[in-house]
């Protein structure tokens, strides 16, 4: 709680930015859809492109999708996060940041376009691809519960950080903003 705002967790920030935009991308695929491309910023915003299939005349994503969607991005944080928390607990443990680097690699190659994202992420991928190699596994398997732990948090954090600070300090543009405009629910009721 209190690291949060160091320079030591920005970079843990933005891998879990990656996996809040992950969950957006999956929640697509799920839904019979395909993610176009996302994207991470210094500020550990991120946008999902994706596209959904529309069975109506007028071509339109159902609302249900789309309140499905703009869920997805907290709890794919979560979500992700617990997967490795619980394979941290296995024999997986050791190969967590080979699997790690391995999903970053596959999502950078098939859905990132722009050279910040891509750059983090290839950060990430060596950074993981060292872990792998040259760390003890009980490196490795805290590195795993840590990401996992962050990564569960994450959802917390950008809650406070981006929905329920009142005012001009307000982020406009947040998934909870999305959930608002499609149910009329005030977004920080969301958050």
């Amino acid at each position: 709680w209190f690291a949060w705002n160091t320079p030591f967790i920005y970079p843990i920030k933005l891998f879990t930015v990656t996996m809040h935009e992950t969950g957006h991308a999956l929640a697509a695929a799920v839904l019979g859809g395909k993610s176009v491309k996302f994207s991470i910023n210094r500020q550990q915003g991120g946008v999902t492109q994706y596209q959904i299939p529309s069975t109506t005349p007028d071509a339109t994503i159902p609302d249900w999708k789309k309140f499905i969607t703009a869920s997805a991005g907290y709890l794919g944080s979560i979500i992700i996060g617990a997967i490795l928390l619980l394979l941290s607990h296995t024999w997986v443990a050791p190969w967590l940041p080979w699997l790690i680097g391995g999903g970053l690699l596959i999502e950078t190659i098939f859905f990132v376009r722009d050279w910040f994202t891509a750059g983090i992420c290839a950060i990430a991928i060596l950074f993981f691809a060292a872990v792998g190699l040259l760390a003890p596994n009980f490196v490795k398997v805290f590195i795993a519960k840590f990401l996992a732990t962050v990564s569960c948090c994450y959802a917390i954090f950008d809650i406070r950080d981006d929905i329920l600070r009142f005012g001009g300090e307000q982020l406009m543009g947040s998934d909870a903003h999305a959930l608002q405009e499609l149910t009329g629910i005030p977004y920080y009721v969301w958050g």
